[in-house]
């Protein structure tokens, strides 16, 4: 595994934690909805980076009314440029590195390489152990009947 890949993996496995850590994670207790006079419940909501208080507890069966307060300068496609740039940011260090964990090949000799003989499989067998003297012999014998030459790879033989 490339380091190119190891760090995509990590980098992959961060969002997905941080993703489920803020959908699943821990929530806050949330702030009580006050009820007014007119028998509204009514919350004041202020809006600056984000949602103050982000969680509002109201009582079911009774009316709701949010009051939202905006102090905030930033338009909200301004924080989907920054999700973008981090994305790109991540995407051309994964290229960097990849560039730099290239790997130079050698020019081809122009031979291919060649498989093992029948023969030569039986041998390799024979000296380990996996087959007997009397199998041996009767393989090879029938290697020898069959016509096929000794040094003549399994490839070419098909």
């Amino acid at each position: 595994m490339s380091i190119t890949t190891i760090v995509a993996l990590l980098i992959g496995l961060a969002l997905i934690g941080g993703i489920a850590w803020f959908f699943w994670g821990p929530r806050k207790s949330g702030v009580r909805a006050a009820v007014t006079s007119s028998g509204y419940q009514e919350a004041m909501i202020l809006v600056k980076g984000g949602y103050t208080p982000d969680v509002i507890i109201v009582q079911h069966g009774k009316p709701v009314r949010f009051n939202f307060r905006r102090e905030e300068t930033a338009a909200c496609s301004e924080m989907v440029l920054w999700v973008t740039l981090l994305i790109v940011l991540v995407w051309a260090v994964i290229r960097w590195l990849e560039r730099k964990t290239t790997t130079t090949v050698p020019p081809s000799t122009g031979t291919l390489p060649t498989s093992p003989s029948a023969l030569e499989i039986l041998q390799q067998r024979y000296a380990r152990g996996e087959i007997d003297a009397a199998t041996y012999e009767q393989m090879r014998e029938r290697l020898a009947a069959s016509g096929m030459r000794d040094d003549q790879p399994l490839a070419a033989r098909r």
